[in-house]
Formats: structure tokens, sequence, C-alpha cells
């Protein structure tokens, strides 16, 4: 637990780049983001060893209307900027060093005994919703207030409702000395793409070139 909550904090502190020690420790004690994964971190830990979790449940509740299924499984480096109103359901997964923004949810749909599956870095931005049980890649950005419902390959930008995907690539031949990204927006099911749009190999979703 120790070590998992460790890294929570470190990437829950790392926007304010306290200089000294004290001022860590003051930050740790006093966010809302390092309270927040605290409590998580030690509901998961009472579950593990067969301890009552409703109090701890309760309290992450009241303080700031947030859910977490004991059964859910979240990776360590969890980002919580602005914790309200979170909701993650049973058996859904989150992957290493995902940040979620509030009023996320992460629910099962009906009838399935399976939630979404987030895997290592992905952001969810404000509202933003994955029901059932869908699979969001790796490093992938998924827009505020976006509702997913279908499986989102890695590293691509998903935006509105239903989303439209962005999938980032590198320019090295106009772009190497900034690192910049260049994107390109494909909405699913439209049949009008420009022309400069070709199939990414095995992603389901297409490119800049």
């Amino acid at each position: 637990m120790f070590e998992t909550l460790a890294q929570d904090i470190t990437r829950n502190l790392a926007d304010y780049q306290p200089k000294s020690r004290w001022k860590g420790w003051l930050l740790t004690l006093t966010l809302n983001s390092t309270q927040a994964v605290t409590l998580i971190r030690l509901q998961f830990w009472m579950a593990r060893h067969g301890l009552p979790t409703l109090p701890v449940a309760k309290i992450l509740f009241w303080m700031f209307k947030i859910e977490v299924s004991r059964h859910a499984y979240i990776g360590p480096g969890l980002r919580l900027p602005h914790p309200m109103g979170i909701i993650i359901g049973p058996w859904s997964h989150v992957g290493a060093n995902c940040d979620l923004y509030a009023d996320v949810r992460l629910v099962l749909a009906h009838g399935v005994r399976q939630g979404p599956s987030l895997g290592d870095g992905v952001f969810m931005g404000d509202g933003a919703k994955a029901v059932g049980p869908v699979r969001i890649g790796k490093g992938t950005v998924v827009g505020v207030s976006a509702v997913v419902t279908r499986d989102l390959p890695e590293g691509v930008t998903a935006a509105g409702s239903p989303p439209e995907f962005w999938v980032r690539i590198n320019k090295p031949s106009c772009h190497e000395h900034s690192g910049r990204l260049s994107v390109s927006a494909v909405s699913p099911g439209s049949g009008h793409l420009p022309e400069d749009l070709s199939p990414s190999e095995g992603s389901g979703v297409r490119t800049h070139r």
C-alpha cells in the first residue's frame, strides 16, 4: 500500500514542485488530491485484509463525493487533479499513471459484469465517461464530457459524444525541432475523409501522414 501511495502522492505533487521537504509534507496533508488518493488506497488495503471498508468509503463520499468499488483495480501513480464526483464501479481496471478529473465515471453496462479497462497513462477529462467492458488504450486522451461505449486504440484523442477520434503522430520532417504533434480528426461512420488521410494498420482509425 505505502509504495503505491507514495507513487500517487508524487504524481499529485508534481504540479506544485515543493522546494523543501516540509513544504512537501504540508501539501501532502492539505491537498484534496492527496487526501482522496490516501482514502482510496486505505479502502483497498482494508478490503485486502478482510476489514470493513464502509467507514472509509463513507468518509471518501462525504468529503469528495467519490465512490470506488472494492472490486475495482487501480494501478500506481493515480492522479486526481480535481477529486470530486468520481465513480469507479466494480470490476473496472485503471492502469498505472492515469489522470482522472472531476465527475469521471467508469461504470458497468446493464447486465454486464465487467467494467471499463484503462491502459497506462490514460487521461480522462472532466465529466468523461466509459460504460461497460470497453478498453481504452495506453496513453489515450478522453476529452471533456466524452462518453466512451466502444474500444479506443492506444495514443489517440477522443472528444464528443459519441467520440470523434484524433490520432497523434510525430512529424519529424517539419516539426522535429519543436516536438509538436500532428493531429487529424476522424469522424467514425461519417464516410467523408480528407484526401491526405490513409488507413492506420490494425488500429481501426486513420492518421494524418
